[in-house]
């Protein structure tokens, strides 16, 4: 394991808008946690695959005339005060059976509409997914280096709370401040010891399979009030930082990953790629 650096503590928040226009909260460099769930138990959903939902119009523009790879862009996001950076996001694809075992646990006031609907999608009707290891590859293939994770932040909005991690070069100066989770190596990631059960909702059991720890599961039982009520489900994010890769794309091979249906979730909030 690699040793791991003294976790800093970042206070802040930012107010903003994001692409679509919604309002966020954001908590820049670290995991935080609704006050609600503080103390609870979580729950770990086991995963492999991540997805991405794009609109009709962006999935033309990532297959292009088939011949180049899946060619994933992005738009910039603040991600920090008066920081923007160009990223593709992706998240964690969840298997039928933890579904069921989702279904099963959450509280019977939670939205019956949420994030975990499988087959839904509120970024679009075009499901792409892909393994998690193939796609780090993919961008070590662009960045012609390793890659490492690193705890981009969390994101906070009326009716979900968005963990966010980044997918950056090893070394890359940008995150330099951003506490690292893994470090990519001959054999796989090395997880810092202190971020595997303390500082991250990201961890990983055993080579090649990994676990998201969720609060959002739990029962919620109408104690919480108004806007406070943070009985919101939770959302697991990889950014791939794409402003070092040349022609700021992620290119996937052809050979890697499936293309598949989902219906438009509401509120719909799809984008598409823009040049700015």
């Amino acid at each position: 394991m690699a040793e791991s650096p003294n976790f800093p503590r970042y206070p802040r928040r930012i107010k903003t808008r994001g692409i679509n226009g919604s309002n966020e909260t954001i908590h820049p460099k670290r995991i935080w946690i609704p006050l609600e769930y503080t103390g609870t138990g979580h729950f770990n959903i086991p995963f492999t695959k991540v997805q991405k939902a794009v609109t009709e119009g962006n999935k033309m523009k990532i297959v292009g005339d088939g011949n180049n790879g899946h060619c994933f862009k992005g738009n910039k996001k603040q991600y920090d005060e008066k920081k923007a950076k160009r990223f593709s996001w992706f998240s964690v694809f969840i298997e039928d059976e933890t579904l069921t075992e989702i279904d099963e646990r959450r509280g019977p006031l939670q939205d019956a509409g949420n994030l975990f609907c499988q087959g839904q999608s509120r970024y679009g009707t075009e499901l792409f997914i892909v393994d998690f290891d193939e796609i780090i590859q993919a961008y070590e293939t662009c960045c012609k280096g390793k890659a490492e994770i690193s705890v981009l932040g969390t994101y906070e909005y009326r009716r979900e709370v968005m963990h966010a991690y980044v997918i950056a070069p090893e070394g890359a100066r940008v995150f330099e401040d951003h506490p690292r989770v893994a470090t990519r190596t001959e054999g796989g990631f090395a997880w810092h010891n202190n971020l595997q059960e303390k500082e991250t909702t990201l961890t990983s059991p055993e080579p090649g399979k990994y676990s998201w720890k969720t609060f959002s599961t739990i029962e919620w039982d109408g104690s919480c009030i108004g806007e406070e009520r943070y009985k919101k489900w939770g959302h697991l994010a990889f950014a791939f930082y794409l402003d070092c890769l040349p022609t700021e794309t992620l290119v996937i091979p052809n050979d890697i990953g499936s293309w598949g249906k989902c219906v438009k979730g509401k509120p719909f909030l799809g984008t598409d790629f823009i040049s700015a």
